[in-house]
C-alpha cells in the first residue's frame, strides 16, 4: 500500500512538472500574441525573436488611416483579396476580382475591356477612388457603358476596397470608398534564394477562338535591388451565346508591358519605379452586343500609360519617422473611327485624359498620457487635363489638392480611438459651348471629418462606431460637358453653379476574428 502511494504521488508529482514546464511556453506564446495583435493597431512592430517558429499571420494591407495593419484590426468596413486568393480564383479580367467581394460590384461592357467599381451604390466620375500602385486612375468615357479603367489581373499581387468616406485620406473625391491595386515586385516572384526565374502562361478557348500569353521575369542583382517585367498579349474573336448565335463585336487584341524595379540605397531606405504601358483594339458601340442595324460603331484603340516613383524611409531606430513620398502619371487615350452605320463611315474622335500628381505623409509614433498614439499627417494634389473631339465630352483642367491630420490613440489593448480632418480644395477650367465660346473657372473647398471609436471587450472580438464625411468637386464632365449623346447639338450651356457632393456616413459594426 505505501508503495503504490508513493508511485502515484511520484507520477503525479512529475506530470505536475511537465505540465508546469509547458504551461511556461504556453503562457510565454500567448503574451507575445498579445503583444503582436497591440502592436498590429499602432502600426509598431514587434521584437523579432529568431528563435520563435514561423507563425501565420493575418493579411497585413493598407488601411483607412494609410497604415498597413491586419485587415480584422482596421476598425473600417475592407476586404482584401491577396495573391492566394487570386492564384485560386484565376481572374481573367479586373472585374472577377472582385465577385465575392461585399458591398462591391465591378461591370464591364462585352465589347469594352475598362471596368468600373461600384461600392455600395456610388460609381463613376471619381466617385470610387482607383488607384494603380498610388496613381490615379481618372479616365472617364460618354456612353452608355461602364468602363472607366484598365487594369491587367496578371500584374496584380494585391486588391484593396475600403468602403464609404471613411476613406478620405486617400485623396479628393472618393465619397464611395478606394480600390487600391498594387502591382508585384521581384520579391513577390523570386523565391528567397533565387537570383533569377522565368514563367510562362499559356490559355486558349474556343469559344471566341482566342489565346493569352503572358511572360514574367524577375532577377534580383543583390539584396538591395531587383526587377521584374511582364509581357501579355490576347487575341480572341467574338463568342458565342448559349444559343450558339455570335455576339457581335465582343472581340479584342491586348497588349501589355509591364517593368518594375526596387532599390534600397540604405537601411530603412527603397525607392520603386515602375511603368505600366497598355494598349488595346476593340470594336465599341453604343450598347454591347445589340445587333440594331443602325447602331453606331467605332474601331477603338485605347492606349492607358501609368508611371510611378514610390519612395518610404523607416528607420528602425526613430519611431517619430514613417515617411513615404509618391509621384506618378498616367494618361489614357482612346481614338475611335466609325465603321457602322455605312453613312458615318470614317468619322473620327478621341477621349484623352490625363493625370499628374503627388503625395507625401507621415506617421509618428510615441507613448505618453498612458497612450500609445500615432500622429499620421499628409498632403497630395493633382493636376488633371482632358481633350476631346468629341463634342458631348467635358474638356478642360482640373485641379485638386488637400491634406490630413490624423491621431490614433491606443488604451492597452482594449480601447482605440481615431480622430482625423481632411482638407480638400479643387479648381476647374475650361471653355464654354456657347457661341462665342468663353472661357470659365468655378473652385471651391472643405473640410471633411473622422471620428471612430473602437473596444475590444475579450480577444478576438472588436466592436467599434464611425462617422465620416467626404467630399467630390464637380468634374470636368460635369461642369463643361457639352451636346449629348440623342441630339442638342452643341447648344448644351454648362452648369457654373454646380455644388459639390458630400457623403456624411454613419457605421457601427463588430469584428470577429476566427
Amino acid at each position: 500500500m505505501t508503495t503504490t502511494t508513493n508511485t502515484t504521488l511520484m507520477t503525479s508529482t512529475a506530470l505536475a512538472f511537465v505540465l508546469g514546464l509547458c504551461a511556461v511556453p504556453f503562457a510565454s506564446a500567448q503574451e507575445q500574441d498579445q503583444e503582436k495583435k497591440a502592436a498590429a493597431k499602432t502600426g509598431r512592430l514587434a521584437p523579432a525573436d529568431a528563435a520563435q517558429p514561423a507563425t501565420m499571420l493575418d493579411l497585413i494591407t493598407i488601411s483607412a488611416t494609410m497604415i498597413k495593419t491586419a485587415v480584422i484590426e482596421s476598425m473600417a468596413a475592407i476586404s482584401a483579396v491577396d495573391q492566394d486568393e487570386l492564384d485560386r480564383i484565376q481572374p481573367d479580367t479586373a472585374a472577377d476580382i472582385f465577385r465575392t467581394t461585399p458591398g462591391v460590384a465591378a461591370s464591364m461592357n462585352g465589347d469594352d475591356p475598362a471596368t468600373a467599381i461600384n461600392i455600395r451604390g456610388l460609381e463613376q466620375y471619381g466617385r470610387v477612388v482607383v488607384t494603380l500602385d498610388g496613381a490615379r486612375q481618372d479616365y472617364w468615357r460618354v456612353g452608355h457603358g461602364s468602363g472607366s479603367f484598365y487594369v491587367e489581373p496578371d500584374l496584380i499581387k494585391e486588391a484593396t476596397v475600403i468602403r464609404g468616406p471613411v476613406s478620405n485620406a486617400y485623396g479628393s473625391g472618393g465619397i464611395g470608398g478606394v480600390v487600391s491595386f498594387e502591382t508585384k515586385d521581384a520579391g513577390d516572384f523570386l523565391k528567397k534564394d533565387e537570383r533569377w526565374a522565368l514563367s510562362e502562361k499559356l490559355g486558349y478557348e474556343d469559344n471566341g477562338d482566342g489565346f493569352t500569353t503572358s511572360t514574367t521575369g524577375a532577377y534580383r542583382f543583390s539584396d538591395d535591388a531587383d526587377i521584374i517585367g511582364n509581357l501579355i498579349y490576347r487575341d480572341r474573336d467574338s463568342y458565342t451565346d448559349g444559343n450558339g448565335d455570335t455576339v457581335p463585336w465582343t472581340g479584342e487584341r491586348v497588349t501589355s508591358g509591364y517593368l518594375k524595379t526596387t532599390l534600397r540605397p540604405a537601411d530603412g531606405h527603397e525607392l520603386k519605379l515602375g511603368a505600366i504601358l497598355q494598349r488595346y483594339n476593340d470594336q465599341i458601340t453604343g450598347s454591347s452586343g445589340s445587333t440594331s442595324p443602325t447602331l453606331s460603331r467605332y474601331d477603338t484603340n485605347t492606349t492607358n500609360q501609368t508611371y510611378t516613383a514610390a519612395y518610404t524611409w523607416k528607420p528602425d531606430d526613430n519611431e517619430l519617422i514613417d515617411f513615404s513620398a509618391n509621384a506618378y502619371h498616367n494618361r489614357t487615350r482612346a481614338e475611335q473611327t466609325q465603321v457602322w452605320p455605312t453613312s458615318a463611315i470614317g468619322n473620327f474622335r478621341f477621349y484623352d485624359v490625363a493625370t499628374t500628381g503627388f503625395n507625401v505623409k507621415n506617421s509618428s509614433r510615441f507613448d505618453g498620457w498612458g497612450l500609445a498614439h500615432t500622429l499620421t499627417y499628409g498632403l497630395d494634389y493633382y493636376y488633371l487635363e482632358a481633350l476631346s473631339e468629341a463634342a458631348h465630352f467635358g474638356a478642360g483642367e482640373q485641379q485638386g489638392y488637400g491634406g490630413f491630420l490624423q491621431w490614433q490613440g491606443d488604451y492597452e489593448d482594449w480601447l482605440q480611438v481615431i480622430a482625423a480632418m481632411r482638407y480638400d480644395g479643387y479648381q476647374l477650367d475650361g471653355e464654354t459651348r456657347t457661341v462665342p465660346p468663353q472661357e470659365a473657372s468655378i473652385s471651391g473647398d472643405r473640410w471633411s471629418p473622422r471620428l471612430t471609436v473602437g473596444v475590444t471587450p475579450f480577444d478576438g472580438f472588436q466592436l467599434y462606431g464611425t462617422y465620416s464625411e467626404g467630399y467630390r468637386a464637380p468634374g470636368l464632365q460635369d461642369v463643361f460637358r457639352g451636346g449629348g449623346a440623342h441630339g442638342g447639338g452643341d447648344a448644351y450651356v454648362p452648369n457654373l453653379l454646380l455644388q459639390p457632393e458630400t457623403a456624411k456616413s454613419w457605421e457601427a459594426r463588430h469584428q470577429r476574428e476566427v
